[in-house]
C-alpha cells in the first residue's frame, strides 16, 4: 500500500489484527469515525449484540491519529471491514483514501486480508482469503504441507503423514481466494 498521509488516518495495531486508512486530504475524524460506527452497527443490530471494539475506538474520535487496545474478531472481520470503508467513501466523496486491514486467528490457519484503494469517486476492495484449505499439500496423501506463504529451503520434503520424499515441485498448491469489489461513488 502507498503511504499517502499518515497523519491524517485510522491506525490499529495488534497481534492479530492491523486496521489502517490513510486519507491524501484532512478529513473530519469524528465523522468517519461515526460513519463507520453507523455502517457497524446496522450489520450488529442484525446479529442483536454491540462489538465491544467499536467503544474503544469510539474513546480516541477527537484525536487524528489513534491507536485502540481492542481487537476486531474473526466473526466480525470480513462483514465489518468492507462496510466500513464503504461507509467512509460515502461520507467523504472527495476524499481518496488507501486502507488495509489484516486478520489472523493464531489458534488456526485463517488469514483474511483486505487493500482499499478510493480515488476519484472509486473505491477497490480486493479481499484475500487463505484457511485450512489453502496451501502446500502432499501428492500422494493429501496431508498438509504448509500454508500459502510458506517459503521452502529445501528442493525436497517428506510428507509428515505417509513419510513419502516428495520434490517441492511437485506438492499440489491451493492458492488462497482473492475477490476483488468495485464500488463507484458520486
Amino acid at each position: 500500500m502507498e503511504r499517502i498521509n499518515v497523519s491524517e488516518g485510522f491506525r490499529v495495531m495488534k497481534t492479530n489484527c492491523h486496521f489502517k486508512m490513510e486519507f491524501s486530504a484532512k478529513v473530519d475524524m469524528r465523522k468517519a469515525y461515526e460513519a463507520m460506527e453507523a455502517a457497524v452497527m446496522a450489520i450488529a443490530d442484525t446479529d442483536g449484540y454491540y462489538p465491544l471494539w467499536l467503544q474503544d475506538l469510539g474513546d480516541c474520535r477527537d484525536n487524528d491519529c489513534f491507536d485502540i487496545d481492542s481487537t476486531l474478531y474473526s466473526d466480525e472481520f470480513n462483514r465489518y471491514v468492507p462496510a466500513m470503508y464503504k461507509a467512509v467513501a460515502e461520507e467523504f466523496p472527495s476524499s481518496d483514501f488507501e486502507a488495509y486491514a489484516w486478520y489472523d486467528d493464531l489458534k488456526c490457519y485463517w488469514v483474511d486480508e483486505f487493500e482499499a484503494s478510493f480515488k476519484d469517486h472509486h473505491l477497490t476492495i480486493t479481499e484475500t482469503f487463505a484457511d485450512d484449505d489453502c496451501g502446500y499439500f502432499c501428492p500422494d496423501c493429501g496431508c498438509p504441507i504448509g500454508s500459502c506463504d510458506r517459503v521452502f529451503d529445501d528442493d525436497e520434503i517428506v510428507c509428515y503423514d505417509c513419510d513419502e520424499t516428495i520434490k517441492v515441485s511437485s506438492l499440489k498448491y491451493v492458492p488462497p481466494t482473492v475477490t476483488v469489489t468495485e464500488h463507484h461513488f458520486s
